[in-house]
């Protein structure tokens, strides 16, 4: 149980929304090295809250066991922030979810390099219903590609 101050003050803390989010990768990424190894393999993170830890386990019996470590869990944390960001566990069957101490995270995904503008405008229309679908959203693809030559964007 924290005193008030203690309470205040990490409600307070002027941690800014990004470096939660830091805080939070690095406690999935050391989970093993936080409450060990053994216990790693059988209780998983699956996220938080608000100020509530959600840790997950395959079955019914091991939720129950870690329900009776929820003290030991949460000073563990505390020894490794130096701070208690966490006031509660809950736990949850894992049922298929991936636990995001597991979560892969890979490079960003630079957006695709844009391609040439396309030629476009030579399509012949003759005996086609001016009015009909075709030829208007053929009339648009062209405006775009027009468009765009003019306002320098040809990437060629």
């Amino acid at each position: 149980m924290q005193d008030i101050k203690e309470a205040l003050g990490s409600l307070l803390h002027d941690k800014d929304a990004t470096s939660i989010q830091q805080d939070l990768v690095r406690l999935w990424r050391n989970w093993p090295d936080i409450i060990g190894a053994e216990t790693a393999q059988l209780v998983k993170p699956l996220g938080h809250r608000n100020a509530t830890l959600i840790l997950g386990a395959e079955d019914a019996v091991t939720l129950q066991e870690a329900s009776f470590a929820q003290e030991e869990i949460l000073d563990e944390i505390a020894a490794f922030f130096g701070r208690q960001p966490f006031d509660k566990v809950k736990f949850e069957l894992l049922s298929n979810r991936t636990p995001l101490s597991e979560v892969q995270v890979g490079p960003r995904i630079s957006p695709p390099v844009p391609h040439a503008i396309p030629e476009v405008g030579n399509l012949p229309l003759d005996g086609m219903d001016e009015d009909s679908a075709f030829a208007s959203c053929y009339r648009a693809y062209v405006r775009f590609w027009q468009k765009q030559r003019q306002n320098g964007s040809d990437h060629r």
